[in-house]
């Protein structure tokens, strides 16, 4: 939860639970750590202290430095309760227990798209973490097998609380000019090998050369996890350059659903996903998604998005042809109306707190 960037993955998640759980429970004092200067939307009631520990911790070395000796001083010093991580990382060496939140286990699955000193941190870390916390919430069910398979976790030490639907996006956007004159395609969030841009272009390409009268674009909005390079800086640069690809950096809120709200289709076609709200926020905006048919992707999209195969490029291409049709786009829009309502950010934020009270209640 940074200044003044567009709230994804995570950071959305700390935020939608924390200010549901601090505005419930006004009896209970929420300690914030943040790592820098926090922004002051972040102190969101009155029984929220902020605290800032040093140092600023960007690089895993120092995320070892961080919760072991600023987190746990701090622990100690507050005498804390309870310690929640929304980040699946905690203090090894302090005596207060924790509430563990695990959103995916990516690095297990395609460790080629980590740094090696982040690699080398979540093969280490993560099992160590997994079994000092007393309590595991999964984000998806998806994810909560996958912690009970790789780390032997019992069905009574992890439970799921779904991710929902931002509360920014709870009311269909009042309507707004479009911001691209083009019909178009758009791919929200971080740009990074694992949300499988390659795939995603060349499933465009393909569609150009097809339909070349749609005169169609394909938006990508969000920031660059990592420099774009080989095969894929190509193709990116050169739909660039003949204005077929937009880019937008980190777009706000606002601004995020103006795009997506006019949007032909949103395409989340990741290889793998811990959950994957903005395939909420498509359906939401009443725009119909295209999604990917593995990990926790199909349980969010239920009937309510076209699945594919995010390996096929052809599939991706195909999914997108398929919004040509209006009647393909409306069917669907339908549908995700009524797949909302089977997330809740208050039934999820409930769960968390009852784990949290166990937990507390047990402590020494």
């Amino acid at each position: 939860m940074l200044p003044g960037t567009h709230l994804e993955g995570v950071g959305r998640y700390t935020f939608e639970i924390l200010h549901r759980l601090c505005a419930s429970h006004p009896e209970h004092t929420f300690y914030f750590f943040f790592d820098r200067k926090y922004d002051e939307k972040y102190v969101f009631a009155p029984n929220v202290v902020p605290v800032i520990l040093f140092p600023p911790a960007r690089h895993p070395f120092i995320f070892v430095f961080w919760f072991e000796w600023s987190v746990r001083r701090a622990l100690k010093k507050i005498k804390a309760d309870v310690f929640l991580s929304f980040d699946a990382m905690l203090s090894l060496l302090s005596d207060v227990k924790s509430v563990l939140v695990v959103h995916d286990l990516a690095y297990l699955h395609y460790p080629g798209y980590l740094p090696g000193s982040a690699l080398w941190f979540y093969r280490y870390f993560m099992p160590r973490y997994i079994q000092k916390a007393e309590k595991i919430v999964a984000v998806s069910s998806f994810t909560a097998m996958d912690v009970k398979s790789a780390f032997g976790v019992s069905d009574e030490k992890i439970s799921v609380a779904w991710n929902a639907l931002p509360a920014s996006y709870e009311q269909k956007t009042v309507q707004t000019d479009r911001p691209l004159e083009n019909p178009y395609f758009i791919v929200p969030g971080a740009i990074s090998e694992r949300k499988n841009t390659l795939n995603i272009l060349l499933a465009f390409e393909k569609l150009l050369h097809t339909h070349p009268s749609d005169d169609i674009r394909l938006v990508f909005a969000g920031g660059f996890m990592f420099p774009l390079k080989g095969e894929v800086k190509k193709r990116w640069t050169s739909l660039q350059k003949a204005g077929y690809l937009v880019h937008i950096d980190k777009p706000d809120d606002d601004r995020m659903r103006q795009w997506i709200s006019h949007a032909r289709a949103l395409i989340y076609v990741s290889l793998f996903e811990g959950f994957g709200i903005p395939i909420l926020e498509g359906m939401a905006m009443e725009v119909p998604v295209i999604t990917s048919n593995v990990s926790s992707m199909p349980e969010v999209a239920g009937p309510a998005a076209l699945c594919v195969n995010p390996l096929q490029p052809d599939a991706i291409c195909s999914a997108m042809e398929a919004m040509r049709n209006d009647e393909t786009r409306k069917s669907l829009i339908k549908l995700g109306k009524e797949q909302l309502k089977n997330f809740d950010w208050n039934r999820s934020a409930e769960h968390i707190y009852q784990c949290l009270v166990s937990v507390g209640q047990n402590k020494k």
